[in-house]
Order: structure tokens, then C-alpha cells, then sequence
């Protein structure tokens, strides 16, 4: 059976800089993967190539193991939802239709003209991210917390196999950061290959299966949290070091 996700050898090159260099490999179902690096690393162009958002420059990128290439619009977003860095909502749409937008894969609409089975699911991941009660104000009167929160909500309405995650706890405040981080670990107990980017190093360690670090554009470790995030790496890459005290310090 193929993985939900793969890249085999996948790099990206842009006006004669390699972004992304050999990056091979699987995400499975049921896996939590905290994507981590130093500003630069490649980690927000890593998940644009695993998205279908950019094509590599050499290499593959598969989900279920076709061709993302291969894939229209809607057969993407039907087996990969995307959270991207930059969640900018310049529009006065209501939030509850921002989470709607998740269902384009299945045909979506407005949240009024959705089925009721498409208007369950964007209600259920309102829910989840406790934006339910300010679903239907405009974006533009919400705080950027609760903007955060209605877009991730969006990633979570789309029911696809593969969540996609940049920075999902930009903007939130430390109890909505550890709702999010548990919302994910339910997505993956519940079968799907998440996947999020994050800068917050003990987020990564506390929540993750699996760690993934780059650095360069090049995949430097990968493996269970205290292995990728072991003291030579900390030091190599992020130029830190353990303090004793559960936190981190400068080499």
C-alpha cells in the first residue's frame, strides 16, 4: 500500500540556489511529524513541494502514491489539506465560510449551500478549535488569534489523509497552543499524516512521533524527538544547547 505522502530525491532550485537538495521521505498514517530548522532551512518550501504547491526541480513528489503533479486542483485538496505561513484574510468574509473553503475537494460551496453532512464536518472543526462562537462575525473583526484558529479549522474540515501544517501556532496564545498541538495528535490517533513546521523546539519534543531537521535545504536528522533533537544536532544546527533546567541557551 503506498504512503499517503513521499518525496523521492526531491530538490527545487530558483535563480541558480538550491532551496530544497535531495529530500527523500514517507509520511504514514497515524503519525504525528514536527518539521524543524533555523530560519532558511527549507522547511516552508519543503511543504509547498509535499502540498503540489511548487513542482521540484528534480525528483518526486507522491500522494497515494500518484504523481502530485498528475493531480488537478480538487483531486489534491480531496488527499492533502494545507496550512500555509502567511493565513492573511484582506476580505470581509464570515469565518464560518474561510472554514468551509476546506470542503472543495468534495464540491464546496458557502457554508449555507453545503450539504449536511460537508456543514457537520466544517462545524466539528469549529468546534474543535473553540471557534464556533465567532464563526459568523467578518475576518476583519476578528483578533489574529481567532483568525488563526478559524483557518486551521479550515485544514481540519477538508477530512483529508494528509494535513500539511506551517506554523500552526503563529498568533495563538500558550493554552490555544496546546489545544492545537492536541487536536493534532487526535488527527493522527485517528489515521492521517500530519505534518507541521514549527519554530518552538519543545512543542516539537513533547508532541511529535517523529522530528524531522533541516538545515540548508537538506534533510540533517529524522527519528523519534530524542534522537533528532539530540545535542549535536542542537548545537550543529541550531546553535543551542540544553540548560538543564528544560530550557536553551546559546552554544
Amino acid at each position: 500500500m503506498s504512503a499517503p505522502l513521499s518525496l523521492e530525491a526531491a530538490s527545487l532550485i530558483r535563480n541558480d540556489r538550491t532551496l530544497v537538495r535531495h529530500v527523500s521521505l514517507e509520511l504514514g498514517p497515524g503519525t504525528l511529524t514536527c518539521l524543524v530548522g533555523p530560519n532558511g532551512a527549507g522547511k516552508t518550501t519543503l511543504i509547498k513541494l509535499a502540498a503540489g504547491i511548487i513542482a521540484p526541480t528534480s525528483g518526486a513528489v507522491r500522494l497515494g502514491g500518484e504523481a502530485v503533479g498528475a493531480l488537478n486542483a480538487r483531486q489534491r485538496a480531496q488527499r492533502v489539506s494545507w496550512l500555509p505561513q502567511d493565513r492573511m484574510s484582506a476580505w470581509a468574509m464570515r469565518g464560518v465560510d474561510i472554514a468551509a473553503l476546506g470542503q472543495f475537494g468534495q464540491g464546496g460551496a458557502p457554508y449555507e449551500r453545503l450539504g449536511e453532512r460537508a456543514r457537520a464536518a466544517v462545524d466539528r472543526a469549529l468546534t474543535r478549535y473553540g471557534a464556533a462562537s465567532f464563526a459568523h462575525r467578518p475576518m476583519t473583526e476578528l483578533s489574529g488569534g481567532e483568525r488563526a484558529r478559524i483557518h486551521l479549522a479550515r485544514v481540519l474540515a477538508a477530512e483529508a489523509p494528509v494535513l500539511l501544517l506551517d506554523e500552526p501556532l503563529n498568533a495563538l496564545d500558550p493554552r490555544h497552543q496546546l489545544d492545537v498541538m492536541a487536536v493534532l495528535r487526535e488527527e493522527a490517533e485517528a489515521g492521517r499524516a500530519v505534518l507541521a513546521a514549527l519554530h518552538d523546539l519543545s512543542s516539537a519534543r513533547r508532541h511529535a512521533d517523529r522530528v524531522l531537521v533541516m538545515d540548508g535545504g537538506e534533510l540533517v536528522a529524522d527519528g523519534p524527538p530524542e534522537t533528532a533533537l539530540s545535542p549535536d544536532i542542537l548545537a550543529r544546527v541550531f546553535a543551542v544547547r540544553e540548560d538543564g533546567a528544560g530550557g536553551l541557551q546559546p552554544v
